[in-house]
This record gives structure tokens, C-alpha cells and sequence, in this order.
């Protein structure tokens, strides 16, 4: 509830005696500070499990304000948002994604 309007969807690999990936959806509270909103653990990112943890993030989230998501261009997650969201929400890239795939790429 007093959580600012925007969401930053990642996934990163689990290593160890677990493995998977987790998907996680995250904000920043009335403190400043990162706050889990929604997490998932998953044999692999795809967009079936991206818009199954977005489902369930709709479902639970009472925001009537317009969200905007900050992604990290993994294919499909746009296309995501907006078939679960709808289209009066927004999206972003990340930065520090656009950053390293630049350094990548050139």
C-alpha cells in the first residue's frame, strides 16, 4: 500500500545443492528500501513462468494507480506485462542490463 508504483521484474540462476532459476518482483518502500513483492523458483525463464508469477502478482496487488515495470529485455516479458497488466501500464529497461549488453555487444 505504501509502496511507489513501480516494479522491477529479474531472474537470476540459483547455484549450489538447488538449482533453478528464481524470477522476482520487487519495489521500493515508504523507506527508501528494496521490498519482495513476489518471487518464483523455476526449472527455466520462459514466458509461461514470467506470466504465471505476474498473474499472481495481479491478483494479490491492490494498486490502482498505473504500475510501471523496469525489465531486462528478457524476450517475451514485455509481451507479458501487457497481456496481464493490460496497456495503462508502463515499462522500462533496467540500466545496468542496457550497460552490460552494450559492453557485450560492443
Amino acid at each position: 500500500m505504501h509502496c511507489r508504483p513501480i516494479i522491477g521484474l529479474d531472474g537470476t540462476h540459483l547455484k549450489g545443492k538447488y538449482l533453478g532459476i528464481l524470477l522476482t518482483a520487487t519495489t521500493i518502500d515508504a523507506q527508501d528500501a528494496l521490498f519482495l513483492i513476489a518471487f518464483g523458483v523455476v526449472i527455466t525463464e520462459n514466458d509461461d513462468n514470467w506470466c504465471s508469477l505476474l498473474q499472481s502478482l495481479k491478483d494479490v496487488l491492490r494498486h490502482t494507480d498505473p504500475l510501471i515495470f523496469i525489465l531486462d529485455r528478457q524476450k517475451g516479458l514485455v509481451d507479458g506485462v501487457m497481456l496481464v497488466f493490460g496497456n495503462d501500464t508502463s515499462h522500462g529497461y533496467c540500466m545496468r542490463h542496457l550497460l552490460d549488453n552494450f559492453r557485450k555487444a560492443f
